[in-house]
């Protein structure tokens, strides 16, 4: 690789002494900065609320262990807000939260939500009542609980998969490491680091960097909107009045109402191979199933921790009649937002935490089926079908 890059670049020859670099120093000054922008060309209102603070090293291994900390507190707040989006109350569409680098020196930590035209305020009042939320009651231990499940199940993962890593992974690394000067120890390092400190990591150390987090008096709201007729521009004065009335709020601790669930109470019964076939060109396994589905099986060695299904049929929305085409059309995304067999949406997420597994239906226009994956971990087999998963690259 080296030498690739000298053979490429080595002949360039600089056509005038180097530029000096530029000032990139940002003021962090106590106050509030409105920004409203408008364009033509932009579908959809959005506001965020950046808190800028001074850049924090990342160079220690207390520094690490502080991003995992960061982390846990972004997967919480995000779980929030994709449960209030979810109300019939919801003042935003979708909202996040996270932690970014503005410059080398200056890091934010920004609330955002895509709000409907004419509701920038609203939205806006909505992150920060849920900011006040957090800073004035933590968070809850389920809540962390989740977020730690979530969080090493990633790093198994990518722990399993290091041999497998695509090379754009290792490209960000190494222009995070060259540019920012951020730490490359690779995954097996990580991992282990990981198994070490996130069961240490506690509810208070959570809560103290959201708080911190969300202290600095240093703060920009930046709108984007669309520019077309009858779209009114929020005032400066009107945004600042919306995050004074959101502040001065009472709220209430936050309510994790998940239930306690089994994904299947009432297991499907097992089906039967009826017979089996091998195409020996191309690595496949034909399994005809009693109900008449065929499972065709391929084994790879493109990932060590994955398991790929597929399931389609022919037919799809063309087959609708024209009245009901927008229904059959919208009718995966109902799925999508919708929970399973009594238990809502919200719930299956928290149930699912720290599983990796999903599974979506789709409708085109000439077939319907379910995509999904999962690791091997989590592929359930008792064995009756006669199909058996050993692995990513095993069947049998």
């Amino acid at each position: 690789m080296e030498t690739g890059i000298r053979d490429a670049f080595g002949p360039l020859v600089s056509r005038a002494p180097a530029a000096a670099p530029p000032d990139s120093s940002v003021p962090l000054e106590n106050n509030l900065l409105i920004s409203v922008v408008t364009d033509p060309e932009i579908t959809q209102s959005s506001v965020q609320l950046v808190r800028k603070g001074a850049a924090e090293s990342n160079l220690l291994v207390r520094d690490y262990r502080r991003s995992v900390v960061e982390g846990l507190f972004e997967r919480m707040f995000n779980e929030r807000f994709g449960e209030l989006a979810r109300s019939a109350e919801a003042k935003f569409l979708s909202a996040g939260a996270g932690a970014g680098s503005l410059t080398p020196t200056v890091d934010t930590f920004s609330l955002s939500a895509r709000v409907p035209d004419g509701s920038i305020g609203q939205g806006l009042g909505a992150i920060v009542s849920e900011a006040k939320r957090v800073t004035e009651f933590g968070f809850m231990a389920s809540e962390l609980d989740r977020a730690k499940r979530s969080t090493m199940a990633f790093y198994e993962r990518a722990y399993n998969e290091r041999d497998k890593t695509e090379s754009g992974s290792f490209a960000q690394e190494y222009v995070a490491y060259f540019l920012n000067g951020e730490p490359s120890p690779g995954i097996e390092y990580e991992f282990r680091l990981v198994q070490q400190v996130l069961p240490q990591i506690t509810l208070e150390e959570v809560t103290t960097l959201a708080r911190t987090r969300m202290a600095s008096e240093s703060q920009a709201i930046l709108v984007t909107m669309p520019e077309k007729a009858g779209a009114q521009k929020p005032s400066d004065d009107e945004l600042r009045t919306a995050v004074r009335s959101a502040e001065g709020e009472t709220v209430t601790a936050w309510a994790d109402e998940s239930g306690v669930h089994e994904l299947m109470a009432k297991k499907p019964e097992p089906g039967k191979v009826v017979s089996t076939r091998d195409l020996a060109g191309l690595g496949v396994t034909v399994a005809r199933l009693g109900n008449g589905v065929e499972v065709w099986l391929k084994p790879t060695d493109f990932k060590n921790d994955q398991v790929l299904l597929s399931m389609y049929a022919p037919g799809g929305a063309s087959l609708a009649p024209a009245d009901d085409f927008a229904q059959v059309s919208l009718a995966t995304s109902y799925v999508g937002l919708s929970g399973v067999a009594g238990i809502k949406a919200t719930d299956l997420q928290k149930l699912l935490a720290g599983t990796l597994a999903s599974a979506s239906p789709y409708i085109s226009l000439s077939s319907q089926g379910i995509n999904g994956s999962a690791s091997p971990a989590t592929v359930e087999d008792r064995g009756e079908t006669g199909i058996v998963v050993d692995g990513p690259d095993r069947f049998r």
